[in-house]
């Protein structure tokens, strides 16, 4: 199971388009775009043309973020990392607050809170708090 659980298959927004528009077109941000992160689609399309700008003199330093960018986006969309923004907005209105630390959380989800979160609220209810 994945961490994002049922939410993936409720999604209009096919994972292997996705997949497969970061692996040919995940360079200027076009993979972004139809995941609807609007933003940061834009900002690595313009990283891109400062690179087609600048190609003469630092040209080099924006097409080396822009390639470590492309090639972490394929692997957080293969991986499930990198979801449809309506999926992102259905997680967090999932979450809850643990009551003691304040920690948000799946309910719904084992593995979601933290360790450091489990081990510090089960010390404190031994505590007596």
């Amino acid at each position: 199971m994945n961490y994002w659980g049922d939410l993936l298959e409720k999604s209009e927004k096919s994972k292997s388009i996705a997949v497969v528009l970061s692996i040919f077109l995940g360079l200027i941000g076009i993979n972004r775009f139809y995941l609807g992160h609007i933003w940061t689609g834009i900002f690595k399309l313009i990283l891109c043309l400062f690179f087609f700008i600048f190609i003469e003199s630092i040209g080099g330093f924006f097409i080396l973020i822009a390639v470590c960018w492309w090639i972490s986006d394929i692997c957080k969309t293969a991986k499930d990392k990198l979801v449809p923004i309506d999926i992102e907005k259905a997680m967090k209105a999932r979450m809850q607050k643990c009551k003691r630390c304040g920690v948000e959380y799946d309910p719904d989800f084992v593995y979601s809170m933290p360790p450091y979160c489990s081990i510090h609220c089960q010390k404190m209810s031994e505590a007596g708090y």
